[in-house]
């Protein structure tokens, strides 16, 4: 079933742990020097800064990576600027080609699969699986719940290439 950016849906977008928050926060009281100490006075307390959200569509390595960038980003790191991440994925699982069309038992592939792994373990990035984007979600509804979308599919099927010999036994695609 599409999403719509006017859905009220609780789903969609998923609520993040470090959203906005919903009331005022506490603010400070001090006296001042002319007053007596008894009566408080409200000294305005700046509203944290909103999160920049990001969606990332497609979590691959590509998809993956882009979102640990983020996160280490200097300004996230230095604590100026916090950063929610969304991955998403039309697969139930992430990682892309490295999960479903690589041999898993080559001895560098298990290291990429284990750094992406070490990626989305620490918690600061959530994966949605099964949402395909065009039907499930489109670009209206990132842009109405996101400040940012990066598109990291990759290749789904090969680009067919106009050079001599490639329809030849033993020819094949990267994708």
């Amino acid at each position: 079933m599409p999403i719509n950016a006017s859905d009220s849906s609780p789903s969609f977008p998923p609520a993040a742990s470090s959203s906005t928050p919903s009331s005022v926060p506490a603010a400070s009281y001090s006296a001042p020097s002319s007053a007596p100490s008894s009566v408080p006075v409200a000294v305005p307390v700046a509203a944290p800064a909103r999160s920049l959200r990001v969606a990332i569509i497609g979590a691959g390595p590509a998809g993956v990576y882009a979102a640990d960038i983020l996160t280490k980003s200097d300004p996230v790191q230095d604590g100026q600027l916090e950063v929610e991440i969304d991955l998403f994925d039309r697969y139930p699982a992430p990682y892309g080609l490295i999960r479903y069309g690589v041999a898993p038992d080559h001895p560098r592939i298990k290291g990429i699969v284990n750094a992406l792994h070490k990626v989305l373990d620490r918690g600061d990035v959530r994966f949605f699986g099964n949402v395909d984007y065009g039907t499930d979600v489109r670009l209206g509804d990132l842009r109405a719940h996101y400040d940012a979308v990066i598109f990291a599919t990759g290749a789904i099927k090969d680009a067919d290439l106009n050079i001599p010999g490639i329809e030849l036994e033993g020819s094949f695609g990267g994708a």
